[in-house]
């Protein structure tokens, strides 16, 4: 999971201070930090798109935004 998200970390993020977070994960789960609204369906494909590569995907019905 970690790798999958280095690949889509680099397309979102929030600034806190001088810190970028971009994402919250904890086992299978993960949350995408983002600071636009437009900016969480191109994160979400790119996420899917990296993870299929190791034979996962984005459950979509359990995706909340």
């Amino acid at each position: 999971m970690d790798f999958i998200m280095e690949h889509v970390s680099r397309k979102v993020g929030i600034q806190v201070g001088q810190r970028t977070f971009t994402d919250i994960d904890y086992a299978d789960h993960v949350a995408l930090l983002v600071d636009k609204g437009e900016s969480f369906r191109a994160a979400l494909v790119s996420m899917d798109e990296e993870a299929s590569t190791f034979g996962l995907r984005v459950s979509w019905t359990k995706t909340k935004i």
